[in-house]
């Protein structure tokens, strides 16, 4: 967890926004009006608690990092929808899927239609190399373009 002395670094050198998982976020983050926060919710979470982040004035956005680590890389399903549309249907605030399975970039369509705000590319669908994300990153823009 975050220290108030490493918050205040943070904060100094002009971030715009914080994303943590609720669970790890102290008070005095959640409670600092200098920069937006965007809270993520677990597998562990129930459907009141996003419920209820998303309709708290300090938090710009849920993010549903709901998959546990066996799943990581696994491609996308229908089930994985659903616990997305779940989640969509609790929350006033956008929705911002992160790519805990490997989702295609065809995958930000369906995302888009059934409601999310946003969606986080890490290394499960870029890998980790400058080359792989060169070639990987402007078929995600594309897609994302056209939405």
């Amino acid at each position: 967890m975050i220290s108030k002395e490493e918050w205040e670094k943070v904060v100094g050198i002009g971030v715009d926004y914080v994303k943590m998982m609720a669970h790890h976020m102290p008070s005095y983050v959640y409670n600092d009006d200098r920069v937006d926060k965007i809270v993520s919710v677990g597998s562990g979470y129930v459907l009141e608690q996003v419920e209820i982040l998303s309709h708290d004035g300090k938090v710009s956005a849920i993010e549903a990092s709901i998959m546990t680590q066996p799943v990581f890389r696994l491609p996308l399903t229908l089930f994985d929808i659903t616990n997305y549309i779940l989640i969509r249907k609790r929350s006033v605030k956008p929705v911002i899927v992160p790519t805990q399975k490997f989702i295609e970039a065809t995958d930000l369509k369906l995302l888009n239609r059934i409601g999310c705000g946003g969606v986080v590319l890490n290394s499960i669908v870029v890998g980790t190399t400058s080359i792989s994300y060169r070639e990987l990153l402007p078929e995600y823009r594309r897609v994302a373009d056209e939405l």
